[in-house]
């Protein structure tokens, strides 16, 4: 009836709206860049100047992978059951969340769910797989894959996961904002959920 039409036309006004470009990524614009991070390799940080809040820091770059695909890209990797049945699992426990399961990937956010779920619902940014392509970092990605996780107020960095249907616009997408003032040298971090465990390396 005319609720149901109005309904689809809030929607499509809403991914229109969302799908349009914004401004290039903060590194970029010289905000952030990548550097060394204690005991988690790399990460993402604010260089001279403070980063106000709002602020667009990029777009998560990646293969657009189904669940199935994923499974065999990663059970190709790692030739053990045991690994395989706790990948399994741990997928299986998805709800947009950055899966790490058992150490195996550090680089899997999930799209599961929302009103245009479709097959690719995984996004996948392992080094080992992934490359960036030539101007990605600087027109969309700004590095946002080499965020790493924090709770509480040092999370100074939120997510939109935005889901678009496929056609017109192709894909949907998870965008990064800067949740509040991230001050100079700050580290820009962001909570990859609850499923998220992650345990420093022995020294």
């Amino acid at each position: 009836g005319a609720l149901g039409v109005a309904g689809s036309l809030r929607n499509a006004a809403r991914c229109w709206r969302d799908a349009q470009p914004l401004a290039p990524p903060a590194l970029a614009r010289g905000l952030t860049a990548v550097a060394a991070a204690a005991e988690r390799g790399e990460g993402l940080f604010a260089v001279d100047t403070s980063i106000e809040a709002g602020t667009f820091i990029g777009e998560y770059p990646g293969d657009r992978l189904s669940e199935e695909a994923l499974l065999r890209r990663y059970c190709t990797l790692y030739h053990s059951y045991f690994h395989f049945f706790t990948f399994t699992f741990l997928l299986s426990l998805s709800n947009s969340n950055l899966r790490y399961p058992n150490g195996l990937t550090s680089y899997v956010f999930g799209l599961v769910g929302g009103p245009f779920a479709g097959p690719d619902c995984y996004i996948d940014a392992d080094p080992r797989f992934y490359a960036e392509s030539v101007g990605e970092r600087e027109a969309v990605s700004g590095a946002t894959h080499k965020m790493n996780h924090a709770t509480g107020e040092a999370a100074n960095v939120r997510r939109d996961v935005l889901h678009l249907p496929r056609w017109p616009w192709g894909r949907s997408r998870v965008r990064f904002f800067a949740k509040r003032r991230i001050e100079a040298k700050e580290e820009l971090r962001f909570n990859y959920g609850s499923d998220y465990h992650w345990e420093a390396p022995p020294t």
